[in-house]
């Protein structure tokens, strides 16, 4: 009956949104040529096969003499079948982001799935590598355009999926260290010590908060599968990640902060009574109460239409 129920999920998804497309694999079907095995990879993920269908494109993806339209090929696969596993639905998303007034846009998506940072971000990684595999390039990509970048041979439907999965790394992460109530206010959680500490979660590493939420926007944008008001909520995502990158540049480099926004796809600096501008202190303690104070302007941004 289950198996049943998830199928019918399945189904629905493909015809509502996108179609979960091919991969590859080894295993029971280790003599499967490239498109053989991306049809039954596909075939598996549409019937809700997922660990099937993860098990052919793994294989494809370690098999040396697989080529690279067929290693892109598995790598969206796999992505596909590890968001049917976790049960992450497009379905969910679009409906959150059609809402014109979300007060608390990061947590509101946070409750939608239940999946671990480093999973989300290992389905993400999966998406972004088949991306670029078809020969898609984000340092190519502007400071100021989500759609801009270099083209990739990615299909329409992987795109937004990559950008679910890149989405749903972006929120885990950040409510992984942060508590974010409905007006915008901001405390840490138990995972860390300091509000220093939780920013250098976000952004400390080589794939950093931005970088998934660039993922996330150009997947989107390139997919062409928002309306303009989705893309625009979806859009303060990627101001968010943009802020927390200044602002943990400004902390470790002891520069001056001042908070960002969007208006017409431009970073613009904010002017006039929302202004955030602050030289960060020297004294760990004063630091932590000026990173409080930023970080509610930051996540404030989220509630505005």
């Amino acid at each position: 009956m289950k198996k049943r129920y998830m199928s019918i999920v399945t189904a629905c998804l493909c015809l509502a949104t996108f179609l979960f497309l091919p991969g590859c694999g080894e295993s029971l079907f280790k003599g499967l040529d490239g498109d053989t095995a991306a049809r039954t990879a596909q075939e598996a993920n549409e019937n809700g096969d997922y660990a099937r269908a993860l098990s052919l494109s793994q294989a494809t993806i370690h098999n040396p003499n697989a080529s690279t339209e067929e290693k892109q090929a598995a790598y969206a696969e796999k992505g596909s079948a590890l968001l049917g596993i976790h049960a992450i639905s497009p379905l969910s998303l679009t409906s959150i982001l059609k809402k014109t007034n979300e007060a608390n846009l990061i947590d509101t998506l946070s409750t939608m799935f239940e999946i671990t940072p480093s999973d989300s971000q290992e389905i993400a990684d999966t998406f972004n590598m088949a991306y670029e595999l078809g020969g898609g390039n984000l340092s190519a990509m502007s400071s100021v355009r989500i759609s801009s970048g270099s083209e990739s041979s990615l299909k329409t439907n992987k795109q937004f999926l990559r950008g679910l999965a890149n989405l749903t790394v972006v929120v885990k992460m950040t409510t992984r260290v942060f508590h974010i109530a409905t007006e915008g206010t901001v405390t840490k959680t138990s995972a860390v010590a300091t509000y220093e500490e939780a920013l250098d979660y976000l952004m400390g590493g080589s794939r950093t908060v931005f970088y998934y939420a660039e993922n996330a926007l150009n997947g989107f944008s390139s997919a062409n599968a928002l309306t303009q008001h989705q893309l625009q909520q979806a859009e303060k995502i990627r101001v968010v990640g943009l802020n927390l990158k200044n602002l943990h540049t400004a902390v470790k480099d002891r520069q001056t902060f001042r908070l960002q926004k969007y208006v017409n796809g431009t970073a613009t600096p904010v002017t006039g009574i929302d202004a955030y501008i602050v030289a960060l202190p020297e004294s760990p303690d004063q630091r932590e109460f000026v990173i409080i104070a930023a970080l509610a302007k930051i996540f404030t941004y989220i509630k505005t239409p």
